[in-house]
């Protein structure tokens, strides 16, 4: 028999060894030409080896965290458990009706920012309020062991036994300020009918109790309202259902609330209502019903500053005023909120109802006494004084940037008088309404020639 022949894949495989064994000869006679190139390969896979039988044998390293320092000042009246102390929190809460509670990572940020704003309320409520600050962050300590924390600073109040009630609203002292006042009085009193118009007239919805403190001191249901509040700021800390407590038979009278215990809704555009005997009654069904019939024709937009789809969510709902303000929480006057809710009220009130009427009369009346009250005059400059008898208003006004007078200055304070018309000056006066601006706005762009004219002879008093 004769041999068969080999196939092609091992022909291949034949000149595929022949090639390496080709290599491999080449490469042993140039490590025998250079001994050096052997010496330094066996030195590099001794070193390897070396390297790994010793990390292999050693321990790891770990160094102590330091111990946590106080990350308020010992004169601070924030009481400062730097250590993790969760155990005492709860033994201070029982020493307090009201307990301010700041859970803190000593290298955050938002942390380190809030602390003066923290101290600086502190020091005007410490004889109300006791405020406490806990370092969450110290892996020893009992808060970060038995408190999940994701993000810092948290911040919980404790009314009582109630609570947490959580703030999760700007880190500024103002806001921070006016929701601790709203857990420490969750509960309006409305003693006249004087300060049920004002409860009536605000643009938040109301819920008003009546109850007769004669018979017991603590009449039936009035703990289940004062709880409901609490739960209504423990949902939504912008507060934006008030809670009002009427006393005085004659005043609730003026809502046709005759009988004790009636717990009244108000509303502005549709009829207001009354807590059905049907539902059980408990604070938690008592905030429920009031979230589920409530009015919200002014809602707040309070962007935290990162990404949001804040704006996008309101502006897919149709079309929309966005009004931007500055407010602060903490004063009791709100020019600006009152021509917005006037101008709301105006835009809603389509059946033209009795309820929206008085309440716009009010706000008016309130303004009048208010600009006829000595107590907050300004004693006006003697210039000004012809100016201030014509009734004037002013404002602060952004003219067009495409507009000729906005090359010299595009922001001044328009001053309007039905005499005098259109002049701009600063002057410490009453702000005038949207439509006394619209009117004067007009005017202005009427009679373009005269305002330059002004100007350009008293631009060093414009701003």
């Amino acid at each position: 028999f004769l041999p068969s022949r080999p196939g092609r894949g091992m022909l291949r495989l034949q000149k595929l060894l022949k090639r390496e064994c080709v290599y491999a000869g080449n490469a042993v006679c140039q490590m025998a030409r250079r001994p050096e190139l052997v010496c330094g390969a066996i030195a590099v896979v001794c070193t390897l080896v070396t390297l790994r039988v010793t990390l292999s044998r050693a321990k790891d390293v770990v160094r102590m965290a330091p111990p946590p320092v106080r990350f308020f000042s010992h004169n601070s009246p924030v009481i400062d458990l730097y250590m993790g102390q969760l155990d005492h929190m709860e033994r201070y809460c029982h020493m307090s009706e009201v307990t301010f509670v700041m859970f803190y990572a000593p290298w955050c940020g938002e942390s380190i920012s809030v602390r003066g704003e923290i101290e600086q309320i502190a020091r005007k409520l410490w004889d109300q309020v006791l405020f406490l600050a806990i370092n969450c962050w110290w892996h020893q300590g009992k808060c970060r062991k038995q408190m999940n924390m994701f993000y810092y600073p948290v911040i919980h109040l404790y009314h009582r036994r109630f609570g947490p009630i959580e703030y999760k609203g700007p880190l500024t002292a103002p806001y921070i300020q006016k929701f601790i006042r709203q857990v420490m009085s969750p509960l309006q009193y409305i003693p006249t009918q004087a300060t049920l118009l004002d409860f009536l007239s605000h643009y938040e919805p109301g819920i008003l109790g009546y109850f007769e403190f004669n018979a017991s001191p603590q009449p039936p249901g009035y703990l289940t309202l004062y709880i409901s509040a609490l739960h209504a700021l423990k949902s939504d800390y912008q507060g934006t259902i008030r809670f009002g407590v009427i006393t005085s038979k004659k005043v609730a009278e003026e809502i046709s609330v005759t009988n004790p215990g009636t717990i009244y809704m108000h509303r502005h555009f549709n009829s207001s209502l009354v807590f059905p005997h049907d539902l059980n009654f408990t604070a938690v069904n008592l905030y429920t019903w009031a979230f589920e019939n409530r009015e919200t024709f002014i809602r707040w937009l309070r962007p935290h500053g990162g990404k949001s789809l804040l704006l996008n969510n309101e502006l897919k709902k149709g079309p929309a005023l966005l009004l931007f303000l500055p407010f602060n929480p903490l004063h009791e006057s709100q020019p600006l909120m009152d021509e917005i809710k006037e101008v709301a009220f105006q835009y809603h009130n389509c059946q033209r109802t009795t309820n929206i009427h008085s309440s716009l009369q009010h706000t008016q009346g309130a303004k009048e006494s208010d600009r006829e009250d000595p107590s907050t005059d300004s004693s006006p400059h003697p210039v000004e004084t012809h100016f201030l008898a014509r009734k004037s208003c002013c404002n602060t006004i952004m003219l067009p940037q495409c507009h000729s007078v906005s090359r010299m200055h595009n922001i001044c304070e328009l001053c309007i008088n039905h005499t005098v018309r259109v002049k701009p000056r600063v002057v410490s006066i009453q702000r005038c309404n949207f439509m006394e601006m619209e009117a004067a706005l007009d005017s202005f762009y009427l009679n373009e020639q005269l305002f330059l004219n002004l100007t350009s002879n008293k631009i060093g008093r414009a701003h």
